[in-house]
């Protein structure tokens, strides 16, 4: 997990600049900028409320877990976040096509 200061540095850079709540090709740049954090931040073991203020409103969030969808129509990305309580325990990818 990052420490303060280095998620304090993400927020700044990402906070804001993420949506699943878009559609078609303005889905696809924001699966680019979460493809971009998440590959400068490892969730495991931060809060589902530290991975809201970075990518937003989840698509839809049930026990056990968190999902950020980006339907660009033709092809996108889903994130799902396993969770146990309020942390991630497991990150998984799922590119559509």
């Amino acid at each position: 997990m990052q420490t303060n200061t280095g998620f304090d540095q993400l927020k700044r850079r990402y906070g804001g600049s993420i949506s699943a709540q878009t559609e078609s090709t303005e889905a696809l740049v924001h699966a680019a900028r979460a493809h971009e954090l998440l590959s400068e931040w490892n969730p495991v073991g931060s809060s589902i409320a530290q991975l809201v203020s970075l990518m937003g409103k989840p698509s839809r969030a049930s026990p056990g877990q968190v999902e950020y969808c980006f339907d660009g129509g033709f092809d996108g990305d889903l994130w799902i976040f396993r969770v146990d309580g309020q942390k991630i325990i497991g990150v998984e990818h799922q590119p559509m096509e």
